[in-house]
């Protein structure tokens, strides 16, 4: 039997099964209930071996080496969770919380070494999510605050007068006038710098302890799309920005969380050796 002539194909629905996104989130959905089963196995495995750290309860050794496997089983399927295309403009109605500005891509001399790469080219622009403290300190940043200095004030007596506590709050008056450069976690394939991403959690505490007058958190190229040097070429972008607009290098701390602490290394590896940029004043790695 042949087709009827004035068919057209186009106008047959389509075969959702036929998609490559849906046979990964059912590679990904099969794979990770699977494992499920694994769990009371690996329950006995560490009632009768040593667990990975001697102070991780059986619950705290069950939830790592689960995540660790659908950490793997996602990055085998190319699957990504809770991202957003970084070339992109939010909806500004969506920010409740920061402000989202675009910065230039790094470019001139200061496009060297590392970030040279004939398959990786820089951004024109690169975005960023601003986190700016409020005028009006809520009650309980102060309490924050004050419990702060509590500390800081106890160290610095047992340490004979120099404690971190004191030295961390680089404060201009009463209030703290670092800038922050944030680089989220997600294993270079996972999450976004949008305030609605749960990695946004960090920068949205650090505001809370008022040591920051703005933390800017890049929005960086993931992974599979952009491999490295994307992810650094994004975020000395964001360096070299403030540092060109008159921001003291030495009151601006890059924060990076797990991946994200990676590239905060990276880029702090590439401003002391090329030294084309003064270096910043800290760095904050939440397990890099």
């Amino acid at each position: 039997m042949s087709l009827p002539q004035d068919l057209n194909m186009d106008d047959l629905p389509s075969q959702p099964y036929a998609s490559p996104r849906l046979l990964k989130w059912f590679y990904c959905t099969n794979r990770v209930s699977s494992s499920l089963f694994l769990l009371p196995i690996w329950a006995i495995k560490y009632a009768v071996k040593k667990r990975p750290r001697p102070s991780w309860s059986l619950a705290e050794t069950l939830l790592v080496d689960f995540t660790r496997r659908v950490s793997a089983i996602t990055d085998q399927a190319g699957v990504q969770h809770a991202t957003r295309d970084p070339t992109e403009e939010p909806r500004i109605d969506d920010l409740k919380e920061t402000r989202f500005s675009w910065v230039p891509g790094v470019s001139g001399e200061l496009l060297s070494g590392a970030l040279v790469d004939d398959q990786v080219k820089p951004l024109e622009r690169v975005g960023t999510f601003i986190w700016e403290r409020a005028e009006d300190v809520r009650e309980d940043y102060a309490m924050l605050n004050a419990k702060d200095q509590e500390l800081a004030a106890e160290d610095e007596d047992a340490a004979g007068g120099s404690a971190f506590g004191s030295r961390f709050s680089l404060a201009g008056g009463d209030k703290g006038d670092l800038v922050g450069i944030y680089f989220h976690g997600g294993g270079y394939t996972h999450f976004s710098a949008h305030e609605s991403a749960q990695t946004s959690m960090i920068p949205r505490r650090l505001m809370q302890y008022d040591y920051f007058s703005a933390i800017h958190s890049v929005e960086y190229r993931l992974l599979p799309d952009s491999p490295f040097p994307a992810a650094l070429q994004d975020g000395l972008s964001v360096y070299a920005h403030l540092v060109r607009e008159g921001v003291p290098a030495h009151k601006i701390v890059l924060i990076g969380d797990s991946a994200g602490g990676n590239i905060v290394l990276a880029v702090a590896r590439f401003l002391r050796d090329t030294a084309q940029l003064a270096p910043p004043g800290g760095l904050v790695l939440l397990s890099p």
